[in-house]
């Protein structure tokens, strides 16, 4: 009915905007745990002026005592906020949300040379069908080695000495030679 389809949409609109909330707050804290020690020495510097100005008596040891809770602290709302965004993806799983590219406002996808890969981001790293996956892995499991006969080949260990720069180095000669002799000079 279309009652039910437009109820249907607003849950799917809701947990698209709850994904993305939820996205950014993982963000946000798993910053803050990247940026610890930053965060730390900034604490640290208004803690010494604090103590110089006579605001505060706390000791060193008061202080790094305080940092480590804090640090627990920011570690418990980064697995909060990571389990949070599970339960999310898995609810919009559920009601087949398309939201692998949802924060593309831009239309162009993120490459490798912008420095962010898409398979580093939770919300693609959670959107694999992990069952499918373990099924295959255990279906191959079965199989076994594959039942094609190989050719045989022969081959021999090469030691550290036999690598291909090094044979290099002892064969190249004349105008060869006298490159990588330069170079070897320059470095």
């Amino acid at each position: 009915s279309e009652v039910a389809r437009q109820q249907l949409e607003n849950e799917k609109l809701e947990a698209l905007e709850i994904l993305q909330e939820r996205r950014h707050h993982l963000q946000d804290v798993q910053a803050k745990i990247e940026n610890w020690k930053d965060y730390c020495n900034e604490e640290y510097s208004k803690f010494l002026q604090l103590q110089s100005d006579g605001v505060i008596d706390a000791t060193k040891t008061e202080f790094d005592v305080e940092m480590f809770q804090r640090g627990q602290a920011a570690t418990r709302d980064c697995i909060e906020a990571e389990k949070e965004m599970e339960q999310i993806i898995e609810y919009a799983r559920l009601l087949k949300v398309n939201f692998e590219e949802f924060d593309q406002e831009s239309g162009f996808a993120s490459l490798i040379e912008d420095g962010h890969v898409e398979s580093m981001d939770p919300a693609a790293v959670y959107t694999v069908d992990r069952n499918r996956i373990e099924r295959w892995m255990a279906d191959d499991e079965k199989l076994g080695e594959p039942a094609e006969e190989m050719d045989e080949w022969e081959c021999q260990t090469v030691g550290v000495n036999d690598s291909v720069s090094v044979v290099a180095t002892q064969v190249a000669t004349g105008k060869e030679r006298k490159r990588i002799d330069r170079w070897r000079s320059m470095c």
